[in-house]
């Protein structure tokens, strides 16, 4: 990517940031990225990975997260995380291991391979026929109950499915007003059916899934306990016990299913097998019959068993090549023991060679042989050729591995499990060791030999005494191995070991570091496969798996390594996959930076990019006055003037039904050449055209939009974006910046509000127009707010309340369906002549008050309005920010969501929806030594200790800090009346200017307040400002601009009502309820502040955190390890000698 870096140098944690960036993309993956201020190595599509999910195709997993098998540093095997990522086409090389194991890689994939007896990771390319590669001994896997889901039955919806957890959904339904009735005609069955389920938990899938649309909640976790298919007459019971699995693998053997009548078959001579079948096929009041014209073909007639193979994946028809052992057994040992004994019993056979099993399916054999890894049996994978046909095969035929076999799997048919006892007898304690090998090894062992000063360790005599038979008949394997003549086994190496420390007069921790290595290698879980083959195959579709925690993962039985500024990758990416880059921001001055950006990576990469850059509409607008609107209000203003053609703006972006000729000469311009909103928005209005059509137009071809967060948050919004510019989320890369504001602003996009006031101006309305009904049904509104009102308990001013309260009360004064159409129509009339119209607003509000309970609240407020007039407002709040994140989620290619901030990553992972995005976090990538971050304990802005004694303290303590800083210092303080507390006192003890934050800066006044406090940069002067006001964030500082931050307390208010909601629903939901609803806000918030000071690599800065809390593990934990903080009981010593050092 280095043509579309936009800057000349790199650093090392942007890179790999911007590596992180291009695997989500590759995945389709969401990315949560904590940030403070090229080709991979691959293998082909058919590489089987063991996953929780079962042994799965690599190309089947593209994009998805996997829990893999990989190797630990200690050599062992584990389980760990992983992605797969990155699909294109490559020439690939089919590798073949002594042992029948392969794998087809491209040549620069790298392999654990063994050199002078260090394990080194080396590209195929450097490797040679004869080399060794690693094989995984034994695969772990985390155990669980094998267990149906939904998700596992897509693709069967005529089936009818039992489970304990559809009569709880159909009850939940009907509390929130879809009962029985309504629900069978929303889902398009008879009543019959939902009151079947809601007494028996038995209803159609397809219905199912329609209920679940409806009450918007994920079926995934549905347990299936017993299904039927539609016409058939007995159903199954999903018990997965010894039983069923045994004939699971039966029919995998020598099974199949048939097309028609839902016929189970199985064909095989053995007595036993058919008498186990023929009683298993009875649990579903089933018999066994022979089929005719054969003596060993039999069949059971059961649609719901067939339907249930072919659910678990033994397909119907022709099996050979595709069917393979069910995933949900792949994770529970005693079900696959069951399932592997009955594939056995049917193409296993126990010969002189060992065990054997014979497929024409090369996936069969590979599944069995991983599977058998499990139980840590190590099975020889073999090709034959029988007239002219070509079979896999497997054979285990180790003492060690045929006990376990014996042990763990066995057989069920008499004569196979004698033969196996009998072969054992023959063989016990003898194992091959040619096969089971640790090559190139001599060198180490020789250097062992040198290095532990060994007494005794010779072939027959020293000085004329005799050496024990034993040392000395290790001493001749020693000299074996150091010839290179042969290869030790592990056990062997193990004895040469262990005698070598029992002769060295050396202790233990002495040993030299090539003899814990060998040790480690024996006891490793590796096996050392030969390479026999390497020849080039072919041109095909890659993938690769990423594994951050091991940097390697296991497929087709075979170790194999994992490959390792947001907007370049995202760019070239898009560029390449037609794709569109979504950058958005909650905040307009990050928009000059991003089209900075974009500009200079168009002009690196010469790469044909055309940006257009957006933000709300209304600001946008060229009529005057629209800026006092509400974005609702706004909207509807917008459209009235449109359709009556009195928008001049808009009219002028048309002639003749296409683009005018002016419009047409502005839109080229913008579209060659990346522009900030705000000069496109000034060239526009002087042109006398629509600033927003203008915007569309260019994104009609922009493959990179900068724009708001509602831009794509809120669904209208969204809807009119994407249509305007031909744009689809399924195709978008969605950037998200500062993104740790995302959950209260997902939030307040689903928050309504009506408010006494607002029905007053709706009451004018309405009389305006004459709507006389109307008017009196808005006044009894009123009075019935009031009325609720005066249920406050004395001293509170919020309370809870319910949907039905108000629903109910409406409903006696009107229709409530009715009352709500009649204000529209209202608001309609109004916005004929005015901006603005109340009745809208409070219809918006009647339309959602109905909505659900679930993530949401409800609160009564009463409190002021500005000029000291009560008023009462009644909110339907949003709890959730999942919720209108969650169609996002699902629909958009890529999330990429980002900020300096944005730690724990679990806990936005949590609130944002993106169960399956990865996570990552950075470390700064500014020097450490540039900063020095103290905590000062002495003081507190606890509310058990706000005094006027600790008001004095803490300004006299901030004056310590902030005179001995030189040049420009913040203080940050958790409210604007603690600020005015402190400045009472702190004005007397400061030396230099102060400068006074006032609450609701406007955009101008706080500019202009910045400049004045930066034109101080060599004087010296403080800030005060309060946590989350105008200067919390969002401001960049550079350079000599800021020196140090102090933040005083945490901005920690006493919880109010919504706070408490908000606790008790995450408590709830995450069991995290004061982390995620009131500690870690106030934290982040505390982070934001911090961030003012260091802003490049040049910048040197204090940072002080003024209270006593700080040192409490729950908040200390919260501050980015390479922070270092410190503890001071004297900054100002700290703070001088930090600026006397250079």
């Amino acid at each position: 990517m280095p043509g579309f870096f936009p800057h000349e140098t790199v650093r090392p944690v942007q890179s790999n940031f911007m590596e992180e960036v291009k695997r989500a993309l590759h995945e389709k993956k969401h990315l949560i990225a904590h940030c403070p201020t090229g080709v991979g190595k691959c293998v082909s599509k058919d590489t089987l990975i063991l996953t929780e999910k079962g042994l799965k195709p690599i190309s089947e997993l593209y994009g998805k997260p996997v829990f893999v098998n990989g190797l630990n540093s200690s050599l062992k095997m584990s389980l760990a995380k992983g992605l797969v990522i990155r699909k294109r086409k490559s020439q690939l090389y089919d590798v073949t291991t002594n042992i029948g194991r392969a794998v087809s890689t491209t040549e620069d994939h790298k392999f654990l391979s063994i050199q002078k007896g260090m394990p080194v990771w080396k590209e195929l390319k450097y490797l040679e026929i004869n080399d060794y590669i690693a094989l995984p001994r034994i695969l772990r896997i985390e155990e669980k109950e094998p267990v149906l889901r939904i998700e596992e039955m897509d693709n069967y919806e005529d089936v009818y499915v039992i489970s304990p957890n559809i009569p709880p959904l159909i009850k939940e339904l009907a509390t929130r007003g879809v009962g029985c009735v309504k629900l069978a005609k929303k889902i398009g069955c008879d009543k019959k059916e939902i009151l079947r389920a809601r007494k028996g938990g038995f209803l159609l899938l397809k219905l199912l899934k329609r209920i679940y649309r409806i009450s918007q909640t994920d079926y995934l976790p549905l347990r299936v306990i017993s299904l039927k298919t539609k016409n058939g007459k007995n159903k199954v019971d999903i018990s997965f016990d010894k039983d069923l699995c045994y004939f699971t693998g039966l029919i995998i053997g020598d099974g199949y299913i048939g097309r028609k009548r839902g016929e189970v078959n199985i064909s095989n001579s053995d007595s036993e097998v058919i008498a186990f079948c023929r009683k298993f096929v009875k649990r579903f009041n089933s018999s066994l019959y022979k089929r005719s014209g054969s003596d060993y073909d039999y069949a059971v007639s059961c649609k719901s068993l067939s339907c249930f193979l072919n659910i678990l994946g033994i397909p119907s028809g022709k099996k050979s090549g595709v069917v393979d052992i069910p995933h949900l057994i792949f994770y529970n040992k005693r079900c696959l023991s069951y399932v592997l004994r009955g594939i056995f019993d049917t193409d296993g056979s126990a010969t002189n060679a060992g065990v054997e099993l014979t497929s024409k399916s090369r996936k069969l054999i590979t599944s069995v042989s991983v599977a058998l890894s499990i139980f840590g049996i190590f099975a020889i994978q073999k090709e034959k050729i029988v007239q002219g046909r070509k079979y896999h095969k497997i054979y285990i035929a180790d003492y060690n591995n045929l006990k376990l076999f014996e042990n763990n799997i066995g057989f069920f048919i008499k004569r196979k499990k004698k033969r196996l006892a009998d072969i054992l007898n023959h063989r016990k304690g003898h194992a091959n060791p040619n096969l089971d090998v640790i090559p190139h090894i001599a060198t180490l062992l020789r250097d062992c030999k040198e290095k532990m000063k060994l007494r005794g360790f010779v072939r027959n005599r020293i000085h004329g005494i005799d050496i024990k038979s034993t040392t000395s008949s290790i001493y001749r394997l020693y000299e074996s191995y150091i010839r290179g003549s042969r290869n030790p086994s592990p056990k062997s190496l193990t004895k040469v070991l262990n005698c070598m420390a029992s002769l060295s007069e050396l202790k233990r921790q002495s040993y030299p570091a090539d003899f814990f290595l060998l040790e480690q290698l024996c006891s490793s879980d590796i096996f050392w496969g030969r390479i026999t083959c390497i020849k080039k195959g072919r041109y095909d579709y890659v993938y690769d798996a990423t594994v951050p925690s091991l940097h390697n993962f296991v497929g087709n039985g075979i170790i194999l390594h994992n490959t390792a500024g947001v907007l370049a990758p995202a760019i070239e990416f898009a560029l390449k996959e037609n794709l569109t880059v979504f950058f958005l921001t909650s905040r307009h001055t990050q928009h000059m930076i991003a089209v900075e950006t974009v500009a200079k990576i168009k002009e690196t990469s010469k790469a044909d990019i055309c940006c257009a850059d957006i933000i709300g509409k209304k600001h946008m607008c060229g009529q005057k006055g629209v800026v006092l609107l509400t974005s609702p209000e706004f909207s509807e203003y917008c459209k009235a003037i449109r359709e009556k053609g009195e928008c001049q703006y808009f009219n002028n972006m048309k002639k003749n039904g296409k683009i005018s000729f002016e419009a047409d000469i502005l839109s080229s311009e913008f579209k060659k050449k990346p522009t900030h909103v705000e000069t496109l928005v000034k060239k526009c209005r002087k042109e006398k055209l629509c600033p927003f059509e203008m915007v569309c137009n260019v994104g009609r071809t922009a493959n990179v939009m900068i724009a708001d967060y509602n831009h794509v948050l809120h669904p209208g919004i969204r809807e009119t974006l994407f249509g305007k510019t031909g744009k689809k989320l399924s195709d978008a890369i969605l950037i998200l910046d500062e993104a740790h504001n995302l959950p209260a602003r997902a939030r307040k996009l689903l928050t309504f509000s009506i408010s006494t006031y607002a029905i007053e101006q709706a009451i004018k309305e309405a009389k305006s127009l004459k709507f006389e009904d109307t008017v009196h049904h808005l006044e009894k509104l009123f009075a019935l707010v009031e009325e609720l009102a005066a249920k406050l308990q004395y001293g509170k001013n919020e309370m809870l309340i319910s949907k039905a309260e108000l629903f109910s009360k409406i409903e006696a004064i009107t229709n409530y369906e009715l009352f709500s159409s009649t204000l529209h129509n209202i608001a309609d009339e109004i916005l004929e002549t005015k901006k603005r119209s109340f009745a809208s607003g409070i219809a918006n509000f009647l339309n959602e008050w109905t909505g659900s309970d679930k993530g949401f609240t409800r609160i009564l407020l009463k409190g002021y309005i500005k000029m000291g007039k009560p008023f009462v407002s009644i909110s339907y709040k949003c709890l959730d920010p999942s919720i209108p994140l969650k169609e996002i989620a699902k629909t958009a290619r890529n999330i990429i969501a980002m900020s300096g901030t944005l730690t724990p990553s679990d806990m936005y992972k949590d609130l944002l929806g993106f169960d399956s995005a990865n996570c990552a976090e950075y470390e700064s990538p500014f020097p450490k030594e540039n900063r020095l971050n103290l905590i000062v304990p002495q003081t507190s802005t606890k509310f058990t200790t706000r005094s006027a004694y600790m008001y004095e303290l803490i300004a006299r303590k901030c004056a310590e800090i902030t005179n001995a800083i030189p040049g420009n210092s913040v203080i940050f303080f958790p409210s604007y009346k603690i600020m005015e507390e402190v400045y009472a006192t702190f004005q007397d003890l400061y030396s230099r200017t102060i400068f006074l934050e006032q609450p609701e800066l406007g955009k101008e006044e706080k500019a202009q307040m910045l400049d004045s406090f930066k034109s101080y940069k060599d004087a010296g002067a403080v800030l005060l400002a309060a946590s989350a006001g105008s200067f919390g964030e969002g401001i960049d500082l550079m350079g000599d601009f800021l020196k140090g931050v102090v933040i005083v307390g945490m901005p920690l208010t006493k919880p109010d009502l919504e706070t408490e909601e908000l606790i008790k629903y995450y408590d709830m939901k995450y069991a995290k309820g004061w982390d995620y609803g009131y500690i870690m806000p106030a934290i982040i918030t505390t982070m934001q502040n911090a961030g003012r000071c260091i802003r490049s690599e040049t910048d040197r800065g204090v940072i002080v955190f003024l209270d006593e809390r700080y040192l409490w593990p729950g908040y200390r934990k919260c501050f980015p390890k390479e922070w270092c903080m410190k503890v001071s009981a004297n900054p100002r010593e700290e703070i001088e000698q930090f600026y006397k050092t250079k």
